[in-house]
């Protein structure tokens, strides 16, 4: 008898068992039928799984189709995080992100949030680092009887956070449109001025929908022109700053307290031995001045002393600034490239991140600004000619010729006109003069040792009529500050540059380049394989022997570039 009321209650029970799973089905196959295509469920179904689980995937699967569909006006005003919005959960199928039926994913929540608080670049005083600290304090708060409407607020807000802290690791934190606005302005009083910025693609929706919060904010992180240790080392300062900041050094500070400061930046790295003693401390100025550009004398002078008591908020804030910058350069995907860097008066050639050749560049002066670009160099010119640009022929060639129209005669400089010399003296200069125009004509310098552009021209393709070149002006290298050039790069070493071009082209005769530059043969050899030039502006960054450098603003740059108000 017992054996049979038994069976009769098991056979019960499964019969409630299957009314319920029967109304749970029923209540999702009526949801709109926008969602009856949810079936990344289905393998949920196929296991053993609670009706408890199954009602609430029903249940706050619509609440978030309802609330995507008819309620996300109310949360953001801005339509492009609307879009996002809606087009993250849509391709979701309404599922919540951070959340499952047990409640809150802890584990994977924190992760994320702590990966981006681990993030030193992060201004605390900004709505990015306000919004971290909001969803943190949230975040830690959840329990398993919050309601569903509270965990699809949370979930869809903590997935906006992470749309604009991606968009910060992506783009940066600098107005580019209110700078632009700035080189615009500066153009429009004679001021040649151009920054060109790298705007690299994502689908952020696509990302968070396929990897890992961790993984994606991992692989954005850019890796080139030492980002990666420049984030390092700002992160080094603002625990200093945390103790205190530096001593501050005067013309009377002591041996010791120097010391002191300068273990604290990593600049005295020597062994505490009395008979070396002065001259670690020497050398130890030595590297804090090459680390600032300053003459490497190893005495404590008065421009030493004031980098020394540089605010270190100033420090940190130039780094950050620099690190944006890197994010709009454009990827570095080939092992080896030329790297032109304007505040610090020098090119260097990268190869497998190492520094394989370095040389002291002149560029352009402040109303002749070298632009920031990049781009690929794809021709040598040996024994160039130089064409006089427009401007230049204008403003200084003009006067002199209505002056003297045997003025390029005796500069042995050519005029041409459509192509064909032209006797300069046939020319009425006053009236081009009283015009203010060549009119067609143009002034030609030809190939010789005394040409403005030298004896070598490399070319690297660019809106802005640029290029690197040799010069016979050589005193000016031996200048600290190297601003002189109408916009071009001048070489100290231009033949080390040919020769290292030559080595990494392999399709050049690096003899018979060198019998034509004994001449004065105008000759174009095109490379066979194209090589990266990244002319950028960098104040602040990390060499490749990881010690950090800091240069002066020669543009005033630093100044310009604000921040965005979000």
């Amino acid at each position: 008898m017992k054996k049979v009321i038994f069976i009769i209650s098991f056979i019960l029970s499964l019969i409630v068992l299957e009314l319920l799973s029967m109304y749970a089905i029923e209540r999702f196959n009526q949801i709109n039928n926008p969602i009856k295509s949810l079936s990344a469920y289905n393998n949920e179904y196929d296991r053993d799984v609670s009706l408890s689980q199954i009602r609430y995937n029903v249940n706050i699967t619509q609440k978030v189709h309802n609330f995507i569909k008819n309620d996300m006006n109310a949360m953001f005003d801005d339509e492009n995080n609307r879009g996002f919005i809606d087009t993250l959960y849509t391709q979701n199928n309404y599922k919540l992100f951070w959340f499952d039926w047990h409640g809150i994913e802890r584990d994977k929540v924190f992760n994320f949030l702590d990966k981006v608080q681990s993030d030193p670049t992060l201004d605390e005083k900004s709505k990015l680092y306000t919004d971290l600290m909001l969803l943190r304090k949230e975040a830690g708060a959840f329990s398993i009887a919050d309601s569903m409407n509270k965990q699809m607020d949370f979930d869809v807000r903590l997935n906006a956070f992470f749309k604009d802290y991606m968009n910060y690791v992506f783009y940066g934190s600098i107005d580019w449109q209110n700078f632009e606005d700035k080189l615009v302005a500066l153009r429009a009083s004679e001021v040649a001025a151009y920054w060109v910025t790298y705007t690299p693609k994502y689908d952020i929706a696509k990302l968070i929908l396929n990897h890992k919060a961790e993984k994606i904010i991992e692989s954005a992180t850019p890796i080139s022109f030492g980002y990666r240790e420049m984030i390092a080392h700002i992160a080094k300062l603002k625990k200093v700053k945390a103790s205190g900041g530096y001593v501050k050094i005067t013309a009377s500070s002591s041996d010791a307290t120097l010391k002191d400061r300068l273990m604290a930046s990593d600049d005295y790295k020597c062994e505490d031995m009395s008979i070396l003693s002065n001259y670690c401390l020497k050398s130890s100025i030595g590297r804090f001045q090459k680390r600032y550009g300053l003459i490497e004398s190893g005495k404590l002078n008065e421009s030493t002393i004031e980098k020394l008591n540089t605010p270190i908020d100033t420090q940190i804030e130039k780094l950050v600034l620099n690190a944006n910058r890197i994010k709009r350069i454009v990827d570095v995907n080939s092992s080896s490239y030329f790297f032109v860097n304007i505040p610090d008066f020098t090119l260097k050639f990268i190869e497998n991140k190492k520094v394989t050749m370095g040389m002291n560049v002149v560029v352009g002066d402040n109303s002749h600004r070298t632009p920031v670009f990049s781009s690929d160099m794809s021709t040598i010119v040996l024994n160039p000619d130089w064409s006089v640009p427009v401007n230049i022929a204008n403003k200084e060639f003009l006067p002199k010729l209505a002056s003297n129209p045997n003025y390029l005669k005796n500069i042995k400089y050519e005029l041409k006109y459509k192509g064909r010399s032209v006797n300069s003296s046939s020319v009425n200069w006053k009236a081009l003069k009283a015009s203010g125009k060549m009119n067609g004509y143009k002034i030609v310098q030809p190939p010789s040792d005394k040409n403005a552009l030298g004896k070598i021209k490399f070319l690297f393709p660019n809106h802005f009529a640029v290029y690197m070149h040799d010069t016979p002006a050589k005193g000016k290298f031996l200048e600290r500050r190297r601003n002189f050039s109408h916009g071009c790069v001048r070489l100290a070493q231009p033949e080390e540059l040919l020769k290292k071009v030559v080595a990494v082209d392999g399709g050049i005769s690096e003899a018979r380049a060198f019998k034509i530059l004994a001449s004065d043969q105008k000759s174009h050899i095109a490379l066979k394989h194209k090589i990266p030039v990244h002319i950028v502006y960098l104040t602040a960054w990390v060499d490749t022997n990881g010690y950090v450098n800091y240069r002066d603003d020669i543009y005033g740059y630093d100044t310009l570039q604000q921040k965005k108000t979000k």
